[in-house]
């Protein structure tokens, strides 16, 4: 987990401790956490995905080597009889639209809020 180096110098000893990447990784992001691209990405079924683009961690893969998130457009809600339509985000039946899931890297990501506070907000509404 932990290692520690120990470099001499002629006045002093000098003890540093660096991560030992190999053995003690660690997710940067949490499931279900809010995140926010920070690069434009190409989605699968094609277009593209902004930067900015708001998202969802679903699936952490090998301890945070990548992500599948949810992307989100606009906020949109259904017309009977018709696709989506644009709405207000305090409209009644508005939702976030999903323009994709797709597989990310951590440097694609900015967090915009954690799973935990999402979720203590959620539980305060209910």
């Amino acid at each position: 987990m932990w290692k520690i180096l120990a470099t001499d110098c002629a006045a002093c000893q000098l003890d540093i401790l660096t991560l030992d990447e190999k053995n003690a990784t660690m997710s940067k992001f949490q499931l279900f956490d809010a995140v926010n691209l920070t690069s434009e990405i190409a989605l699968t079924e094609g277009g593209v995905a902004p930067a900015g683009t708001a998202a969802a961690i679903i699936e952490v893969f090998n301890d945070g080597e990548a992500y599948m998130v949810e992307l989100f457009g606009g906020w949109v809600k259904a017309e009977v009889g018709s696709d989506f339509v644009p709405a207000a985000e305090n409209e009644p039946g508005a939702f976030m639209e999903t323009i994709g899931v797709e597989t990310v890297y951590p440097h694609q990501l900015k967090l915009a809020q954690p799973e935990r506070e999402i979720m203590g907000e959620y539980q305060r509404t209910a």
